[in-house]
């Protein structure tokens, strides 16, 4: 038995919610990353990237659960740089947590769409690797 997986980090490079649709309908595993961080002015110029901010993040994440797709979805928050630790003025590895669960709540998310990110999601990526 082959298994494949594919994960899709959705920051910059996708976008649209029509190709997160059909990149999962494909069996991809949509990863929505960089929670906390903004765009740059310099990112935005230069390289022509914008990043989602973490509001529409969470829009997409619950337009996905909504559409039937929550089993597709995992989050990071992608500390790389110890300027992301909270010891260095950054948001820490409980940012996500904290307040992206809170602002997907205040949308409509419920408990069993912040197991299956959180929780679920990850798990079985895991046992696969």
């Amino acid at each position: 038995v082959c298994m494949c997986v594919c994960v899709c980090v959705c920051v910059c490079v996708c976008g649209q919610m029509d190709d997160y649709r059909r990149m999962a309908d494909l069996g991809c595993v949509l990863e929505f990353d960089q929670f906390g961080w903004g765009c740059s002015y310099q990112h935005a110029i230069n390289y022509g990237i914008q990043y989602p901010d973490d509001f529409e993040r969470c829009h997409q994440i619950k337009e996905l659960a909504d559409s039937g797709y929550q089993d597709h979805v995992v989050v990071s928050h992608d500390i790389a740089f110890k300027v992301r630790l909270s010891k260095f003025g950054g948001h820490s590895y409980d940012y996500v947590w904290k307040y992206a669960t809170q602002y997907l709540k205040s949308i409509g998310a419920d408990d069993s769409l912040l197991k299956a990110i959180f929780i679920d999601n990850p798990a079985r990526l895991l046992t696969i690797i």
